[in-house]
Formats: structure tokens, sequence, C-alpha cells
């Protein structure tokens, strides 16, 4: 909830837990591309020896919200189930942006483009911070995350959450 990844020590655990307990992880990946300092983080899917990981990702923050495009990498003991589920859902995304998301993809433009909005975003985020320590400095506290594409701002007053809402 607060935006920060697990560090390889807790994601080899709770992988671990997952495949000594029979349960599942799901893996919202939705900005793991917007990573600011170091290296992009490993999907923990790439990482499931033991298949117990349902990837799941979004165009729709990478590209644009209007094209409520998903998907899900799904284990393959629950491929019947998810395969079930999915033919009594209606499809709610059109097969034009499908196909064209596909081509997309293939010819290398989702590449180009994550690398350009990388660097925006980088500029933009850095320029945030400078704004709320400038601005607000006295009263937030902002954790500089090394990804994804949300700030962390903690109060430094005691002050009631609700009156802050």
């Amino acid at each position: 909830p607060l935006g920060v990844a697990l560090g390889t020590a807790r994601r080899h655990r709770l992988l671990d837990w997952a495949q000594a307990h029979g349960g599942w992880v799901v893996e919202d990946d939705y900005d793991s591309e917007f990573r600011y300092k170091g290296q992009p983080l490993a999907a923990l899917k790439s990482q499931d020896t033991a298949d117990r990981v349902i990837y799941s990702g979004s165009f729709s923050k990478m590209l644009f919200p209007g094209l409520r495009l998903g998907y899900l990498v799904v284990p393959r003991a629950l491929l019947p189930a998810f395969e079930a589920s999915a033919g009594v859902l209606q499809n709610r995304s059109a097969e034009l942006l499908q196909a064209t998301t596909a081509d997309f993809l293939d010819q290398g433009h989702f590449t180009r483009h994550l690398k350009k909005m990388r660097q925006l975003y980088t500029v933009r985020r850095g320029f945030l911070v400078e704004a709320l320590a400038s601005h607000c400095g006295a009263l937030l506290q902002v954790d500089e995350q090394s990804g994804g594409i949300n700030l962390l701002a903690r109060l430094r007053v005691d002050v009631c959450d609700q009156a802050v809402a």
C-alpha cells in the first residue's frame, strides 16, 4: 500500500511460503518499468520456480487510461479455472485495441515509449519532490522510493488524518 518493493530476502520468503502452504501470490506489476534508481526489479513471477504467482499487468498505466487493457500470466494449475471464468465473462476489451496493442509491442514501440516516459517521469518526479520540500517541507516528509509512479509523503505534524483529508 505504500508503494515500496519487497527486498530480495522477503521476496524469496514469500515464494517459499506460497510453495509450502499451497498459496498463491498475486503480483500487480503495473508500474515496475518506472524505476529511477538502479536496475528495474525482476518480476517476482520470473523467480517463481514453483508456479505459485499470478502475474497481472496493465497497459492502461503504461500507455493511456482509456485503453483499459490488462493481462494475466496464470500458473498452469489455474488455467482451467481462469479459462472457465473468462468464458462466462463478456470480453470487455475490443479486439481491435488488443490487436493494435500487440502490433505496438511486436514492432518495438512499447520499449521506446517506456524509455521516453521513464526519462520524462524522472524529471517530473524531481520537480514534484522539490516543490513539496520547498512549499511543504515543515509539514511533509517525502520518502523517495526507487521507482513507481506514486510518491509517499508522511506528515511531520501530529494531526488527525480526517482533518487532512
